[in-house]
């Protein structure tokens, strides 16, 4: 389901493979999304799964909302639905895990996104702003 450790590299050799044989054109015409745009968008709907208590608790423990910070309390960022990005001690393996690689893409969403009351209307606003960045319509 979720490929979280992919090397970048990997992933840009997966999807020169998918150009390479034309497949482009119908991924548009479906409006399916590229292979780095999926895997973007399964983890952001475990993030909202999270946020909304429909995830695994050990999922949602990796997780933690700026607004529930003693020291971020008083600034914008508490008002907002953003989450705190923990500091990963190794950049390669470190930044693919969970608790660091999920806060950095919620945190990278539009408003309209991450405002979503349900699923279904989180879902279909992601997939339109992720097929929007994947074939620059």
């Amino acid at each position: 389901m979720l490929i979280l450790g992919l090397v970048f590299v990997q992933m840009k050799y997966l999807q020169q493979n998918f150009n390479n044989i034309r497949v482009t054109p119908p991924f548009k015409e479906l409006h399916w999304l590229r292979v780095l745009e999926r895997i973007k968008f399964q983890l952001a709907v475990l993030v909202f799964k999270c946020r909304n208590k429909t995830a695994p608790q050990y999922l949602a423990d990796d997780l933690q909302c700026a607004a529930d910070d003693d020291s971020t309390t008083r600034l914008r960022s508490a008002a907002s639905n953003k989450l705190i990005v923990r500091q990963s001690r190794l950049s390669t393996a470190g930044d693919s895990a969970f608790g660091v690689a999920a806060p950095r893409l919620w945190n990278c969403l539009p408003t309209n996104v991450t405002s979503a009351r349900t699923l279904p209307v989180f879902k279909k606003r992601l997939k339109s702003h992720l097929f929007k960045i994947s074939y620059t319509l």
